[in-house]
């Protein structure tokens, strides 16, 4: 009966026939009528050639291979099938059958091959019939497979582990992998062996490998991902690399685009193997490959998007697998040629009429452009905007969404495409030729760190590919334009906490920049190199002995700038308070006081103050070593008023680090006095040098910006102070009226008024730096004016307080706070303090506020 239903050339004898299969009850049965189905198509496909040329056609036009096979398996395996505790019973007689009919029909294809190529005498029009059918049987296979996975592999396995049957989950992707390994060994069968070009019809096979490299094998791996299972996918790659390599010779390949790329890439991420790396990035060159890059008109044939994603994940699967002894070979190939292909975007006149414009074309959604205007407008605080990114490309706009992103972690294969992703938007915006001004690294690096900030695992792969940038920017062949802020913004993202808090990652790191600290790198570079490694060390502080040598070295370097860098980089330590073993430290410190360049006396003078500040140090015995170190008294002004202004302003910052000395127990039990902190010498010492290096300032005319500098951090450093320190007494204070002139010469009323004047004067110069026109050239003039602003604004606050403590609410009533009782005076009457009277506002200001 079966062989007589092929005869019946009718599609409904062919459902007809899968019909009967599902009536049978035995598996026995079944199983013989899916060998004898399977035997006899077969054979007529053999006769075919034969057949057809006395005119008697079977499987000719009217019908094929795949149409009369086809229905058997829909009906045996592609038809949806339960796997729970009911089903469970009739699973291996079941799933046997699905073997059988994947077995018989890639043995029988495989033997109808071999017959063809090993008999020379039939003629060429009946081995083309009959190898035109088995192409198209496996054009069938590879869409079958596909939709076995998506419905089968990825479904039902995940409810066979639930109801605790890994065996017959096991079986499942079995069959998956012998299926997708017969089809590959078949089209590699009929690629390498039946050489003729008038046999062999490749339309069908391109179309299959199409479906195995975009969409079986990214299914299938993601599928054996989730279980512990490890099958040897060398053999099915090696496979695929034969046939891609065949197939360039007859006819251009239809998945060389960037889709592909990106699934390949992720691909190829995810294996540990580094066989079956090799062998998939093979596959990525053997395909990509074909992109024949010395001719322009064969450019103008792909997108350019898809030149530069394509381009992009190259040399990012390139940099990855760099450090791979295995892979290094085959990660150069991917390199040179993902920056073939970034620099030949533009070349063309196609590509020049879009290039001002190149991330926003507006004729296509493409998955690139979403990302590019994603990040454009910084809608990269969290990763979940990448996987909405992603949904909204692949969905239409009626459609709703069906994950919740803010609440679902990524997959393991969607971790790898965002990474990837995102270093393939990165080589692009350094190595492209194109205007890449609409996409700049630093966006690009905000994309990244916030991926690794939830998966920081992945950091050790982000990092070959930003030493590539940054060889990319000190490289002066490669006619990078934005070398300096590509640099610094690379070289800072290499110091993040996305970056240095991956062990392997930080290993990564310190190993490139610890060789960009050594003598003969370029100062420009070695020194920016220095100064970011107070921020490594904030991100890991297990490196902090090996920066701590690094900057020893770098202090005695007979290079000033590297001294500068070196010097502000300590100062950047003992700021965030990351130094220890201080002891040792110190005498770097106290060596840079003296050198021959200012910004480095500078930055040792801001790293005492930090140390002093972190209680590292006492502020009185800085002073003292201060001043033997400078060979200077700090009594005298003028001589400290002649210092370079870099040394005067770092002295001036340390001057307002000091505080109250405690007193010892055994001195308070012996002299009896009350546990009251005293000022110490040395800091009354400071305080009176910012108020006497205020009044030098206001009878030397010097010009207004290094004035301003040094009056900003002289208001700083006094705000610091508490009224104790900065020398007002409150009784003294409650003692004087404002009106009696003879004690305005005690030394804490004299403070008391300087101190009033100096605020007056901050906030009159501040408004002359604001409206002066003689700076317009100093990019940070209002800064300037702003900090003035507010550490004035703090001193009189601080004034205003000791006021209200020392006088109360007798203020503005004239009146001692000792005696309250006592009235005002005939000749006092209707009279208010001097303190109060200052306190108002002078009448000029009072108009400008109307005015």
């Amino acid at each position: 009966y079966v062989s007589t239903g092929l005869e019946n050339k009718s599609e409904k004898s062919f459902v007809k026939t899968c019909e009967i299969c599902e009536s049978l009850k035995h598996s026995n049965s079944r199983k013989f009528w899916i060998r004898a189905r399977v035997h006899h198509a077969l054979n007529f496909v053999t006769r075919q050639g034969v057949l057809a040329k006395s005119g008697d056609e079977i499987l000719g036009q009217s019908s094929s291979l795949k149409e009369v096979l086809g229905p058997l398996f829909q009906s045996c395996i592609l038809q949806p099938t339960r796997y729970d505790n009911q089903h469970l019973s009739s699973f291996d007689s079941r799933h046997s059958e699905k073997e059988l009919l994947v077995r018989e029909t890639l043995w029988g294809c495989s033997n109808v091959i071999h017959n063809v190529n090993g008999t020379g005498n039939e003629p060429i029009d009946s081995q083309k019939d009959v190898v035109s059918c088995i192409a198209s049987m496996i054009q069938y296979l590879s869409a079958a497979l596909s939709t076995y996975i998506r419905q089968v592999v990825c479904v039902y396995c995940a409810q066979l582990i639930r109801n605790k049957a890994e065996e017959e989950a096991l079986k499942v992707l079995e069959l998956s992998y012998e299926w997708l390994r017969g089809v590959c060994r078949l089209t590699q069968t009929i690629l390498t062996k039946i050489i003729d070009p008038q046999i062999i019809t490749t339309n069908p096979l391109a179309e299959g490998i199409d479906a195995i490299v975009t969409t079986i094998l990214p299914q299938l791996s993601s599928s054996l991902s989730s279980y512990p299972i490890d099958f040897d996918l060398a053999g099915i790659y090696s496979s695929l690399l034969s046939c891609i390599t065949s197939l360039k010779r007859h006819e251009k390949l239809m998945m060389v685009n960037g889709t592909v790329a990106i699934r390949l890439g992720t691909l190829a991420l995810n294996l540990q193997d580094n066989t079956e790396i090799v062998l998939v990035c093979g596959v990525m060159l053997s395909i990509f490959g074909l992109i024949d890059t010395t001719l322009c008109d064969t450019i103008e044939d792909f997108e350019a998007e898809d030149l530069f994603m394509i381009g992009g994940i190259l040399c990012s699967l390139g940099c990855v697998f760099s450090p791979r002894p295995m892979c290094a070979e085959t990660s150069s190939r991917m390199k040179l040629l993902g920056a073939s292909l970034l620099r030949r975007i533009g070349m063309s006149p196609h590509d020049e009429e879009r290039n001002d414009d190149f991330f926003s074309h507006g004729g296509k959604p493409h998955l690139l452009n979403m990302i590019a205007a994603s990040l454009r407008k910084n809608d990269f605080s969290r990763v979940e905007g990448f996987a909405g990114i992603i949904l909204s490309s692949i969905c239409n706009e009626q459609s709703v969404p069906m994950f919740d992103w803010e609440r679902r972690e990524l997959s393991l294969a969607d971790q790898s495409t965002g990474l990837l992703l995102g270093l393939s938007l990165l080589h692009g915006c350094v190595t492209s030729k194109s205007n890449t001004n609409a996409l700049q690294p630093r966006q690009v690096y905000s994309f990244i760190g916030s991926l690794l900030n939830l998966y920081p695992r992945m950091a050790s792969r982000t990092v070959p590919s930003i030493i590539h940038v940054l060889r990319t920017c000190m490289d002066p062949s490669a006619g990078y334009d934005c070398i300096e802020s590509t640099l610094l913004v690379s070289l800072e993202f290499l110091a993040s906490e996305s970056i240095i808090s991956d062990p392997h990652g930080a290993h990564l790191v310190w190993k490139y920049v610890s060789s960009l600290t050594n003598d003969g790198v370029p100062t420009a570079v070695r020194s920016s190199v220095i100064r970011i490694l107070a921020k490594m060390c904030g991100s890991n502080k297990k490196l902090f002995r090996r920066i701590r040598d690094v900057i020893g070295r770098s202090m005695v370097s007979r290079d000033p700038f590297i001294r500068i860098a070196a010097t502000a980089t300590l100062a950047d330590l003992a700021k965030f308070d990351l130094l220890r073993d201080v002891e040792e430290i110190i005498g770097w410190v106290q060596s840079r006081l003296q050198d021959e360049e200012p910004a480095v006396a500078h930055f040792a003078l801001v790293a005492l103050k930090y140390l002093v500040v972190n209680e590292e140090l006492e502020f009185d015995l800085v002073i003292r070593v201060l001043e033997k170190r400078l060979g200077v008294d700090l009594c005298d002004t003028p001589t400290i008023m002649k210092l370079d202004s870099l040394i005067l302003e770092g002295l001036l910052m340390l001057l307002g680090t000091g505080r109250l000395e405690e007193i010892d127990g055994e001195s308070e039990s012996e002299e009896g006095t009350d546990n009251v902190p005293i000022v110490s010498p040395e800091l009354s010492k400071a305080v009176s040098l910012l108020l006497d290096c205020h009044h030098y300032l206001q009878n030397v005319d010097k010009d207004i910006y290094s004035n301003a500098v040094i009056r900003r951090r002289i208001y700083a450093s006094l705000t610091e102070y508490t009224p104790q320190i900065l020398g007002l007494d409150p009784d003294i204070m409650r003692d004087w009226d404002g009106l009696n002139d003879s004690k305005d010469t005690l030394p804490e009323i004299t403070r008391f008024l300087a101190l009033k004047s100096i605020s007056v004067h901050g906030l009159d110069f501040a408004a002359q730096l604001l409206k002066s026109h003689d700076v317009g050239t100093c990019s940070n003039t209002k800064d300037v004016a702003k900090d003035i602003l507010h550490s004035v604004s703090k001193l009189f606050r601080t004034l205003l307080l000791f006021e209200d403590e020392v006088h109360g609410s007798f203020l503005f009533r004239g009146l001692s706070i000792r005696n309250p009782k006592v009235g005002p005076s005939l000749t006092n009457e209707g009279r208010v303090s001097k303190a109060g009277i200052s306190q108002l506002p002078d009448a000029v200001d009072v108009k400008n506020m109307f005015e």
